[in-house]
């Protein structure tokens, strides 16, 4: 039987790259694995699937024995399994009898040589390593650090698999691992794991109550070759801010520089075939549960969920937003079928308050005004333009007692767009995305003269990324620009301004000069019509 000069470097959980470096010793030393991982927290073990005779050069191991790591007898039983079943990755490798139909015993030295020809990190290979994990007896050695770099020493020459100890991978966004070695001499392993990841996004940073939003969900899927199947789901939670509406479309294609490629649609569970991927939609309350079925059919690719929701008048105005989390649950230990939890993504729409008060344009005093208006009718629109066909739609903000937005008319008689001010001359819009609107007065208070033309009103507002995932987390600046004068609010949820009116022009009252001055001016244009009267009528007669 020929020397094994090579055996795969396998990896399971997720794609792994590594770099293998060797010192060759003395035969009947022992040797030290060093593993590198840019996580803490792993407890790796070693595993002897194969012994034998090191060569002098030190690179070839000869005489393979089976090691004292895995259970032969199960795992040749396990291999001849696979290598009947088509769907295999290992079909018709192992098979259980020769060509005269004779029973075939192996070898160590047999499956070593086999398994030499496959290529490292093929779908056999990973096969074959997860078939070697599920069949393991004695660990040879295991790791003692908390923290890279882990070592795993005392070990003899051989083919070794190495995995994290189960039940040992407990942080978010982490994954076990499990790579076949060949150990001729100390060995490093830099581990570079690829994992699920998960992104949430929404169409706008701020919404109106009333308004429809977009969430979209994209996760990414790894190699999962080496699952039997594969757990994908997520779990979305929304503030009772958010109702839901309605999923648009779950997608699954590839990501390329950051941009989503579509491949298809997934359809719902019971639409698509009982072997083909689709997804499954569970609301209870505020949480969202989307299963991605048969997720091991979509390895390494990308799955793009979009929904819609409402903003409602549970809505926290400013500050800290109204948020969408999501929630990613995964394999992510293809021996005995774990998961993890990617880490958690928070997106979040913001809204803010349009504080307007009434003013008497003649109580300015020491900087502000002294006397508010009560009784001042007024109307927030917005306009809307399209293109083709050119048109412009006005949209009337419609609030409830507390001035809480409910929705947009463009019903200009709906008595749910009347805005009138307090005594204390106040009147409040809740729930108003960044943006343009025109206040309107309809109706001035009794004895003042009303507005001419709408008041301009502009709010913007900036946010901050306070963790560098590209989502903001809270407003950092809020200003509202009025008929083009901009000022900066104190707060971070509302916007104020003062809106004055000056009273009407009245005649002077009775007795005074200036009724006398009408009286006597009166009195002459109708002596002047008489004397004019009565000139004509003379002129007339002399006529005759």
């Amino acid at each position: 039987m020929r020397s094994i000069k090579k055996l795969a470097s396998v990896l399971l959980a997720l794609v792994l790259v590594f770099s293998l470096g060797f010192t060759a010793l003395a035969d009947g030393e022992t040797y030290t694995i060093t593993i590198t991982n840019e996580k803490s927290g792993h407890t790796y073990e070693a595993y002897q699937i194969f012994a034998g005779t090191l060569s002098d050069d030190g690179e070839t191991l000869s005489d393979i024995v089976w090691g004292n790591g895995v259970k032969y007898d199960d795992l040749i039983a396990a291999l001849k399994t696979a290598s009947e079943d088509s769907n295999s990755a290992l079909y018709g490798l192992f098979p259980s009898k020769d060509a005269n139909d004779d029973p075939i015993t192996y070898t160590a030295a047999m499956i070593a040589e086999i398994v030499a020809d496959l290529v490292d990190d093929s779908a056999e290979a990973q096969e074959f390593a997860q078939i070697v994990s599920e069949n393991l007896d004695t660990a040879a050695g295991n790791s003692t650090e908390t923290a890279s770099p882990y070592t795993i020493s005392g070990l003899a020459a051989g083919y070794y698999l190495v995995k994290d100890q189960d039940g040992s991978v407990t942080a978010d966004g982490d994954a076990y691992t499990d790579i076949i070695l060949k150990v001729v001499g100390n060995v490093t392993v830099v581990v570079k794991a690829e994992y699920p990841t998960v992104e949430k996004e929404v169409d706008t940073d701020s919404a109106s109550i009333g308004d429809t939003v977009t969430f979209t969900i994209t996760g990414t899927i790894p190699d999962t070759s080496a699952y039997t199947s594969y757990t994908y789901i997520f779990t979305d939670t929304l503030s009772e801010s958010l109702t839901f509406g309605e999923i648009k479309s779950v997608q699954y294609g590839t990501i390329v520089s950051g941009e989503f490629t579509s491949e298809g649609d997934l359809p719902t569970a019971g639409v698509a075939g009982a072997d083909d991927p689709s997804y499954t939609l569970v609301e209870n309350g505020q949480e969202l549960t989307i299963t991605i079925n048969n997720a091991k059919a979509l390895s390494q690719k990308a799955v793009v969920i979009t929904y819609t929701a409402t903003l409602n008048a549970n809505a926290v105005i400013g500050g800290d937003g109204n948020t969408n989390t999501v929630v990613l649950e995964y394999s992510n230990n293809p021996n005995d079928g774990g998961t993890g939890v990617t880490t958690t993504e928070t997106s979040k729409v913001f809204t803010f308050e349009l504080d307007v008060t009434k003013v008497d344009g003649d109580s300015y005093d020491a900087g502000s005004y002294t006397k508010m208006l009560e009784g001042a009718e007024f109307r927030l629109y917005h306009v809307e333009a399209t293109d083709d066909p050119p048109a412009e739609t006005i949209y009337y903000a419609q609030v409830d007692a507390d001035g809480k937005v409910t929705g947009w008319t463009t019903d200009e008689t709906d008595t749910s767009i009347v805005l009138t001010t307090d005594a204390d001359g106040k009147i409040s819009v809740v729930g108003l995305a960044t943006g343009t609107y025109f206040l309107e007065e309809t109706k001035a208070p009794d004895g003042y003269n009303k507005l001419s033309d709408p008041i301009e009103v502009t709010i913007e507002a900036t946010y901050i990324d306070n963790d560098g995932d590209g989502a903001y987390d809270t407003v950092e600046t809020l200003k509202i620009t009025v008929n083009g004068e901009e000022s900066s609010s104190v707060d971070l949820e509302s916007v104020g301004m003062d809106v004055v009116n000056n009273s009407g022009s009245n005649l002077p009252s009775t007795g005074g000069i200036g009724t006398t001055i009408f009286y006597i001016v009166g009195g002459i244009l109708v002596f002047g019509a008489v004397v004019l009267l009565i000139t004509r009528k003379r002129m007339k007669n002399s006529a005759q």
